[in-house]
């Protein structure tokens, strides 16, 4: 099945209703054709069976469905189902293959990036994974951390480590947390978000620069 869904049992619709339609648009011939796998059938089209059509459950178990390469009946059907790319997929061992180099790939590029960057970068991005309590980790906690993080979500690691609100976030939480007062931020705001937003506009502007220029401000 897709996505690696692995259900203990599945049955996958096998026969058209009016409830539950099973049908495949016809290009050629420009209409509807009804669906419906039979074992005893050389077709998996409704209007090209006869009336012994015999309907079989079609189970999935343990996310897996084995095909008998004579069945060809079965082939089409699956491959005509409106499931099909949705809810369950075919299993091609290159593509498969393929998917596991790519995410391996993932994994390694993630490791390096963690295992190379400095412990500041490895703190702004365990802020935002762990919050306030990466401030009594040790160092050793934190490459630790960061690589344990690279590896089970490699995609998520990489994407935080390229994004520059992830720096800036952690200034403006370095700020709050220290109780540096900044005059125009108001009481009033009523969302982390319009927080932020404002937050982060003051880190970019010109002051910000003066500030840090007279060491009445530091970047973290």
């Amino acid at each position: 099945m897709k996505n690696g869904q692995e259900p203990l049992t599945f049955v996958l619709q096998s026969r058209h209703s009016r409830r539950s339609p099973l049908l495949w648009f016809d290009e050629e011939k420009g209409v509807n054709r009804t669906l419906r796998y039979a074992k005893n059938q050389r077709s998996p089209f409704e209007d090209e069976q006869d009336d012994f059509a015999i309907v079989e459950p079609i189970m999935f178990e343990n996310g897996v469905l084995k095909v008998d390469k004579h069945d060809t009946v079965l082939q089409r059907f699956l491959e005509l189902h409106p499931k099909n790319g949705i809810t369950f997929e075919e299993f091609v061992p290159e593509k498969n293959a393929e998917k596991q180099i790519e995410d391996l790939n993932e994994e390694v590029d993630a490791l390096i990036a963690a295992r190379e960057m400095s412990i500041d970068k490895c703190e702004e991005i365990l802020r935002e994974v762990l919050g306030p309590s990466v401030e009594n980790m040790s160092s050793k906690e934190v490459r630790r951390d960061i690589l344990v993080f690279a590896r089970n979500s490699p995609y998520e690691f990489l994407t935080m480590a390229g994004d520059p609100d992830v720096q800036m976030k952690n200034n403006i939480g370095s700020c709050l947390y220290t109780s540096i007062y900044i005059s125009w931020v108001h009481a009033s705001l009523s969302t982390s978000r319009a927080l932020f937003i404002r937050m982060r506009s003051f880190f970019l502007s010109d002051v910000t620069e003066v500030l840090m220029s007279t060491g009445r401000l530091k970047n973290n």
